[in-house]
């Protein structure tokens, strides 16, 4: 089997599951036009760090595309059309300017006093609804994405039940 030929295969299938793969049908589509239709098994490991690896330091980028060789390569291998992947592990981990930060009983308070000033009399509820989803995203420990996509039918009163 050539190279084209397997990722055209995984594509259809990942497709047919209904991933929606346009990000990673680009990054193996740009790998096989790097490598060239060549058989599976022709493929060095050399060939894979050269194409995930850009100049400087690693990037979202490269933890992209290495992600994304190694689903491929997992495919090929747990079919049967290779004997191992080509790729290395680990792959490049990008620095990360995120720190976790845990807010003190005397900031959290000074947040929830602060949501008083949202008082509109357009809004009449504002003030509480940051209020609640505050409480609800410290409590839970959820991240802001996860309590911004919660809807009246996450939460059951009765039974004291959020869904995530």
């Amino acid at each position: 089997m050539t190279l084209t030929s397997a990722i055209d295969g995984y594509l259809t299938l990942k497709r047919s599951l209904g991933a929606g793969l346009q990000a990673q049908a680009s990054i193996l589509r740009a790998f096989g036009r790097a490598v060239g239709d060549i058989p599976l098994d022709a493929i060095a490991a050399e060939t894979c760090a050269t194409f995930c690896r850009g100049t400087g330091a690693p990037t979202r980028g490269w933890e992209n595309k290495h992600q994304t060789l190694r689903g491929f390569f997992t495919y090929l291998v747990s079919r049967g059309y290779l004997a191992a992947s080509p790729l290395q592990e680990p792959g490049p981990r990008a620095a990360r300017s995120f720190q976790p930060y845990i807010y003190s009983h005397e900031e959290l308070q000074r947040l929830l006093q602060a949501t008083g000033i949202l008082t509109s009399t357009r809004f009449p509820w504002q003030p509480l609804t940051y209020r609640t989803l505050l409480l609800v995203l410290y409590g839970a420990g959820l991240r802001a994405s996860e309590g911004l996509r919660l809807r009246c039918c996450d939460v059951d009163l009765c039974e004291r039940l959020l869904s995530i």
